[in-house]
């Protein structure tokens, strides 16, 4: 069964307020559900790939909305990643947004509830979603083919599952 809980995952001191608004929109809409948010120490990881995608890597100085936080009916919890055992420390230097990857499958595979990442606007309540996957074990979200070029695609940032699940923890193996 999938309760109403869900997780976001934030891995930097500063939120912009897009970031926030994920959070924001969310809580508005879903007033009854158990909202936590997990967070990670910034580790000042450097932009690695060559595209034109920024993510929070901006030079630009933006408002900071982390301190509104306090506002919103959440929980605000640690976490970090236990890396394995290597002889390079590669895992020192992970960014916020691999991290999430590891946060998330980590949650899926121990928790039950919806997994969210924070680049999404929730416009309407999920209680119909929910209604319709609650005795599901694995939740994944599929974008129609017609819709998208050329095949459709699986959706990783809004997932859901109903605890101890061995598809998640696969995952994350």
């Amino acid at each position: 069964m999938i309760p109403k809980v869900a997780a976001f995952f934030w891995g930097n001191k500063e939120m912009s307020w897009l970031r926030y608004m994920t959070l924001h929109s969310f809580c508005k809409l879903n007033p009854d559900w158990d909202i936590r948010l997990y967070q990670s120490k910034p580790n000042n990881a450097e932009r690695l790939w060559v595209d034109s995608v920024r993510q929070d890597f901006d030079k630009k100085q933006l408002e900071d909305y982390s301190s509104r936080l306090n506002d919103l009916p959440i929980k605000v919890i640690p976490w970090e990643i236990i890396p394995p055992e290597t002889e390079d420390n590669k895992w020192q230097n992970m960014g916020p947004s691999h991290k999430s990857n590891f946060f998330k499958w980590q949650w899926l595979a121990e928790n039950s509830g919806m997994y969210c990442d924070m680049d999404i606007l929730f416009v309407k309540p999920l209680d119909r979603l929910l209604s319709k996957i609650t005795d599901s074990d694995v939740v994944i979200c599929h974008n129609d083919k017609s819709a998208v070029f050329p095949h459709g695609y699986f959706s990783i940032g809004f997932l859901a599952s109903s605890g101890n699940n061995s598809f998640y923890s696969d995952v994350l193996k």
